[in-house]
């Protein structure tokens, strides 16, 4: 039986705040690998040498990269929505219908309620978020709670209130 997808949303990191900290963390390892190998004076209190300064600037901007390849891909079907960080295949969550108590799309405080984005434990339950603060809330018949992040609050929201009249038979 093939399961008929109806939206699916990816979203990245976009924080400014996040992206000028790891720029400026770049140029200062720059700056490190002018000053050492250039003008050859040592970078710092405690110098590396200059392979272990090139190594570690080079495994920075890996990370760097790596970082930006991060997705949260959010995959709403008939049966089921499912959860996967891009590039972690791991990472993967399908949570059926036929197992969720309630679905709603809810305004949250990141920070406050989870401790930030990403994958994230808190006094709520898990969320998966990656930016702005608008997310589907899933209540699970067992009770845990897991919140989605959304970007497309408004383009979701007509598709969660038929999931929930058809498949969870509520009325919103």
């Amino acid at each position: 039986m093939e399961t008929k997808v109806l939206f699916v949303e990816k979203q990245k990191f976009k924080q400014k705040w996040v992206w000028i900290l790891l720029g400026a963390i770049n140029l200062v390892f720059f700056y490190g690998i002018i000053q050492q190998l250039y003008f050859k004076i040592p970078f710092g209190n405690n110098p590396t040498g200059d392979k272990g300064l090139i190594i570690s600037t080079l495994l920075f901007l890996v990370f760097c990269f790596l970082f930006s390849r991060i997705c949260l891909t959010t995959i709403i079907s008939e049966h089921s929505i499912t959860i996967q960080l891009n590039n972690f295949k791991k990472i993967k969550k399908t949570i059926n219908w036929e197992d969720v108590a309630s679905c709603e799309i809810r305004k949250y405080k990141p920070i406050l309620e989870y401790g930030g984005w990403g994958i994230r434990f808190g006094m709520n339950g898990m969320a998966y978020n990656m930016y702005g603060n608008m997310g589907i809330q899933l209540t699970l018949k067992s009770g845990s709670k897991i919140l989605i992040g959304t970007n497309e609050s408004e383009l979701i929201s007509p598709i969660i209130k038929e999931i929930n009249e058809s498949t969870l038979g509520r009325t919103l």
